[in-house]
């Protein structure tokens, strides 16, 4: 088929993913900007696949922590899709979600509420009110910027509005309905309900558990989370047992030793023996 095919484009794309995925980014990152430069070559500049491409490439920026890099990418996508559609449109409420996602981490607030808000509204119009799993993942960000301004019932109503959402769209034991657990039960902890998020944090790692016969980096941070949870609650010796539980996962899936991923248990660690 040779390089300039948009099937090779998307296979790229799809193996970018997985790169980013195990934290490979100097491998995702080349195949990210092939992709995109078939795209444009084949379909031209302005495209949905190429607002697909362009959201990618900042979803590894964001991932690689360059914030503002970020943002350029999603207002381009974003106001490429708004260019491309005429009123409620899928790829608009998603470029939508997405650069109220960057807006929340930037602390930009008002603004990241609105545009989430909005994408949600399109979204409701679009998906017949749901279950869908673009309408969760646009709550679930809504949720966690409710978290950060300390609005937590209207952010414990939407977790559980997803965790129902998700469990009836994917069953009870798939990895989306562990997340939406894991984001829950930090919410229960900032709620200073130390009981129900670890038991909400258990039901995650039981999922996990089940959805993996192996290791893998999810289980590392869902023993971290539980750790941190414990050691929160007071309980010091379980939480070391838990942080190390989560460093032998990262040794047991080969993560790199300079991964940023490894300083969450590292540090917990660290502060545990310090109390």
């Amino acid at each position: 088929m040779g390089q300039n095919n948009l099937d090779v484009a998307t296979t790229k794309l799809a193996l970018a993913f997985l790169y980013q995925y195990r934290g490979e980014y100097d491998l995702a990152e080349p195949l990210y900007q092939e992709s995109l430069d078939t795209r444009k070559q084949l379909l031209g500049d302005d495209y949905f696949d190429i607002v697909e491409s362009i959201s990618a490439i900042g979803f590894l920026e964001q991932t690689k922590g360059d914030y503002e890099r970020a943002l350029s990418y999603f207002l381009n996508a974003f106001n490429m899709s708004k260019r491309l559609a005429s009123g409620d449109n899928e790829y608009v409420a998603e470029t939508m979600k997405n650069l109220g996602g960057i807006y929340r981490i930037l602390g930009r607030s008002d603004e990241a509420e609105a545009i989430l808000r909005n994408a949600l509204t399109i979204q409701k119009r679009l998906y017949n009110d749901g279950p869908h799993p673009k309408i969760d993942n646009t709550k679930r960000e809504l949720a966690g910027l409710l978290r950060n301004s300390r609005r937590f019932e209207e952010a414990k109503s939407l977790y559980k509005e997803v965790i129902d959402s998700r469990t009836k769209i994917l069953g009870p034991d798939h990895v989306e309905v562990a997340h939406v657990w894991n984001s829950y039960s930090q919410l229960l902890s900032d709620m200073d309900e130390s009981d129900a998020a670890i038991a909400a944090n258990k039901i995650f790692i039981e999922i996990m558990l089940r959805a993996y016969s192996g290791p893998h980096p999810s289980l590392g941070a869902a023993y971290n989370n539980r750790a941190t949870l414990l050691k929160n609650n007071g309980q010091l010796e379980e939480a070391i047992e838990q942080f190390q539980l989560s460093i032998n996962m990262q040794d047991a899936v080969g993560l790199a030793k300079r991964h940023v991923n490894r300083s969450f248990p590292l540090g917990g660690l660290g502060l545990v023996y310090l109390e």
